[in-house]
């Protein structure tokens, strides 16, 4: 009964941090119109895009796949570099900030936050799956959405 009682209370907490983590991302939306240009790990390859359409970044091993728009489409491009790389890359970046061992995402693409006792999901618009958000980053992700 208690167990049950404490897994309620825990969900209820959740969901509540996730609604107020959406409100907040949403009102904090920014334009920026600068470029992005990702490097190889050996330089032979890049890929440019502009802040306002790189939408998030998952890694697949040594490789990462780059989800973007390009001419009103989402695309995905794929490139030989660490996730770590690139997250070292990006860091200037305000708004482009690493959430799980697997993905980094653009905040200004999150349109909703949901989450339970078990964790968070981003969903990004023309994107049918949710990104999750790793318990190892959500504190220090969401303290950084509160700045």
């Amino acid at each position: 009964m208690l167990l049950k009682k404490i897994k309620e209370w825990l969900n209820k907490k959740h969901k509540k941090i996730a609604q107020t983590t959406t409100e907040k991302l949403n009102k904090s939306h920014q334009t920026i119109n600068k470029l992005i240009i990702i490097r190889s790990q050996n330089n032979k390859e890049t890929i440019e895009t502009s802040y306002e359409n790189l939408f998030f970044v998952r890694s697949d091993g040594n490789y990462c796949t780059v989800f973007m728009k390009n001419n009103e489409k989402l695309q995905k491009k794929i490139i030989r570099v660490t996730l770590k790389k690139l997250q070292n890359e990006l860091s200037e970046k305000k708004k482009i900030v690493r959430c799980h061992k697997s993905y980094i995402v653009n905040l200004n693409k999150v349109k909703k936050v949901t989450g339970n006792a078990r964790g968070y999901n981003f969903f990004i618009d023309d994107v049918d799956f949710s990104i999750p958000v790793s318990r190892n980053f959500s504190k220090e992700l969401f303290a950084f959405i509160e700045n």
